[in-house]
């Protein structure tokens, strides 16, 4: 009898519009219900997809795993996953061209307008004063950095005069460094039989720096502002290169 009671409310249900369906309104309620969510694990690296964000989280959380040590150098990354994709992947090619000297400096994003030049990251690096310095140490510079730092070569070589920022200080040192080594110190490393430490052992006992006389042997400054002055600067460039022929080592 009960069955036949079920197939009798069955049929009228189907035949009768106006009868709400129960049974099938919470079917469709129960599969609205959301699926139990799955254990968290370890994010994946932000993929480089242009124009989405990166995952929010702390700022080293940005950083591969590889690159950890260098997020001090380099400061904050971007949120936007294809520039962040280059600065990774700018990070990594100076890694592997200058090894750790890299973390010696502090550098900036450069997003530049002009189709000539990528964004790239621009090294800080503040030239001292010649005052400062011996002849020696201005090729140590030059060729492979004080304190650990990138050679100034480097700088030039990688980032043009970008690196000095169009500051009018820096301007004025590099030419005072550039005077000293391509006019005197490469020059006379090129003689027969010369090298670069045989010119900067003449170039200490012949002009030792710092001397009270002449006065231009007072400082370094001082030597280099000689050989730049238009009156006097040809003649002793000139002096200086000559006189190593009668030196004798």
């Amino acid at each position: 009898m009960a069955a036949s009671e079920d197939l009798h409310l069955g049929l009228e249900l189907h035949s009768n519009p106006l009868v709400p369906v129960t049974r099938s309104t919470t079917a469709v309620k129960l599969s609205l219900k959301p699926a139990a969510s799955p254990a968290l694990g370890p994010s994946p690296l932000p993929s480089t997809t242009p124009g989405s964000p990166v995952a929010v989280g702390s700022e080293l959380g940005k950083w591969p795993p590889d690159l950890h040590g260098l997020h001090i150098s380099f400061g904050t990354l971007s949120d936007d996953r294809h520039e962040y994709s280059c600065q990774i992947n700018a990070i990594r090619l100076l890694k592997i061209k200058f090894g750790d000297r890299i973390q010696k400096h502090q550098y900036e994003w450069m997003k530049y307008r002009s189709r000539k030049l990528s964004d790239e990251w621009l090294p800080i690096y503040t030239l001292p004063s010649v005052g400062s310095l011996s002849l020696s140490e201005i090729w140590e510079e030059w060729t492979s950095g004080l304190n650990g730092c990138l050679s100034v070569r480097d700088l030039e070589e990688n980032w043009a005069a970008r690196w000095r920022r169009d500051v009018s200080g820096q301007k004025t040192e590099m030419s005072r460094r550039r005077l000293v080594i391509q006019k005197i110190i490469e020059p006379l490393s090129k003689k027969i039989n010369w090298n670069i430490q045989l010119s900067l052992r003449y170039l200490h006992d012949r002009y030792p720096i710092p001397s009270s006389s002449p006065s231009y042997l007072r400082t370094t400054r001082s030597f280099i502002d000689y050989l730049q002055n238009k009156t006097t600067g040809p003649s002793a460039v000139e002096s200086i290169l000559l006189g190593a022929s009668t030196y004798c080592s």
